[in-house]
């Protein structure tokens, strides 16, 4: 096992691990359907029940949203610790934030208004969207929600972790957990259609799953986990090392397929965070999974008009790949070509805010 001198994650392994997280999204976007059904392309391995593979390898990937929560939690700790908390310091990483989100909100408005449809809408629908108010283009823009509120908070839970006791801090946590996933069964149901709901559907994407994960990520990065891990990793070899992780993670994988629990993946979601940067992973992994996290944003947000049916001629030209190995992979590519290119105008914009 290669030594590390603070054995803990660096900026570049939190990329590497949202290169895994965007990932899972991809994958559980495209092939997470009940029973197969929704399953984009021609599988090519079909289980005794008739379900296609990857529908399992799919819903194992709902750990998506989960991972970049973790990912957020622990570098906001590590922020905090080198003084990277300050207002001014989270005000600016709230604006490179907002840049990119509104720079990929007026390209869909702009697309929505050639090619026509439901969006941009109304005014008020697209300046609620490009401030991260509310998430009509896409239901999978509520993590930018999340993220807006939690980068905000990032001071506030740094000194939570610090000041309370683990025990207070994971009693806490898994009590509004099973209390809010409990109650999200039957209160949407009871506010359908009232101007109540939307009020919820904010108030939800902030507690849950979303708050135990991000804590996860801070308690990591508090107990410095990863060295306590590394340091006895340091005795055994590379693959012995690997083996344990891999197998583990594999039997791990089975039994949630088995039980079919999705909510059994929260927990999962830190366990795999961890396992990923406990394993020992070759140069062009390395790069290939830094690479994608750098493009992550923007393959985030942009994706879904293409795999969805906003737009149902991407939609189409995305199935004429008929394969799902395909599917799969002409989605990546066509996201990332998008990227870089938003990537080159959002960096000038990140580059006047770093003047402020």
């Amino acid at each position: 096992m290669k030594g590390n001198k603070t054995l803990e994650l660096s900026s570049n392994d939190i990329q590497i691990t949202k290169g895994l997280a965007i990932l899972t999204m991809l994958f559980l976007h495209l092939f997470c359907g009940v029973s197969g059904k929704g399953f984009m392309g021609t599988p090519i391995l079909l289980l005794p029940n008739g379900t296609p593979f990857l529908y399992y390898i799919g819903w194992l990937c709902a750990i998506c949203a989960p991972l970049f929560c973790a990912c957020n939690g622990y570098a906001h700790y590590k922020q905090g610790e080198i003084g990277g908390l300050t207002r001014k310091k989270v005000f600016k990483r709230y604006l490179k934030f907002m840049s990119c989100f509104a720079l990929s909100v007026l390209v869909v408005s702009v697309f929505g208004l050639i090619c026509g449809g439901a969006i941009p809408g109304s005014l008020s629908n697209f300046i609620l969207n490009l401030l991260a108010l509310d998430y009509t283009y896409t239901s999978i823009w509520w993590y930018a929600w999340f993220y807006v509120c939690y980068v905000m908070l990032s001071p506030v839970f740094f000194k939570w972790i610090n000041r309370v006791s683990l025990k207070w801090i994971l009693l806490f946590v898994l009590v509004q957990f099973f209390i809010v996933e409990g109650l999200h069964k039957k209160i949407p149901e009871m506010l359908a259609g009232s101007l109540y709901f939307k009020l919820y559907d904010h108030l939800y994407y902030l507690f849950g799953a979303r708050m135990l994960c991000y804590t996860a990520g801070m308690l990591l990065a508090k107990y410095s986990i990863f060295t306590i891990f590394k340091s006895k990793m340091m005795h055994n070899s590379v693959m012995t090392s690997n083996l344990g992780l891999i197998v583990s993670v594999v039997l791990a994988s089975f039994l949630l397929c088995i039980l079919k629990k999705g909510i059994l993946l929260i927990f999962f979601a830190p366990i795999v965070f961890v396992w990923f940067n406990l394993l020992y992973k070759c140069k062009w992994v390395n790069v290939s999974f830094e690479w994608l996290g750098k493009q992550s944003l923007y393959i985030w947000l942009l994706h879904p008009f293409i795999c969805y049916s906003t737009f149902p001629f991407l939609r189409n030209w995305l199935l004429s790949f008929k394969y799902s190995f395909l599917i799969i992979l002409v989605l990546i590519f066509s996201c990332s070509i998008i990227s870089v290119i938003l990537n080159s105008i959002s960096n000038l914009l990140i580059k006047q805010i770093q003047k402020i």
